[in-house]
């Protein structure tokens, strides 16, 4: 199974994003399971209220992302956190993605979708893009 960053998500719930298009179409004709780290659900949020969102319509954002069949949602895990502090030592990446890729690790998943070039640096993960994914085989054809 492939990953999905946070930042191929945000874009589903911003007014005004330049992926969002690319977002919808992504989610709306998923093929395939993909798995979400639960670290993107609180970077989400945070995101989210930064761009004045209030709690009732995050809580409804989160319900609609709920609702998408193809997405497996996992937990944080004590050891995802410890973990987290080699990648952010080793590749310079911030602490979300530092867990998301702790994440991917634990599972033995090595892909990821993502418009975020940090993930290039760390040598045994691939990273595509939406609109790789988009014209790859990811979506109902």
């Amino acid at each position: 199974m492939t990953f999905i960053d946070s930042n191929v998500i945000i874009p589903l719930f911003k007014r005004e994003d330049k992926y969002k298009e690319l977002a919808e179409a992504f989610f709306e004709n998923l093929s395939q399971q993909c798995l979400v780290s639960g670290i993107c659900l609180l970077e989400l949020r945070f995101i989210l209220r930064k761009y004045g969102m209030r709690d009732e319509d995050i809580e409804k954002a989160m319900n609609a992302l709920f609702s998408f069949k193809k997405l497996k949602f996992l937990p944080i895990t004590p050891e995802n956190i410890e973990d987290s502090f080699k990648y952010i030592k080793e590749y310079g990446l911030g602490f979300f993605d530092s867990v998301i890729l702790a994440t991917m690790v634990n599972m033995k998943d090595f892909t990821i979708i993502s418009e975020d070039t940090d993930f290039d640096k760390v040598g045994f993960s691939k990273r595509r893009s939406l609109h790789e994914a988009i014209s790859g085989d990811y979506l109902e054809k």
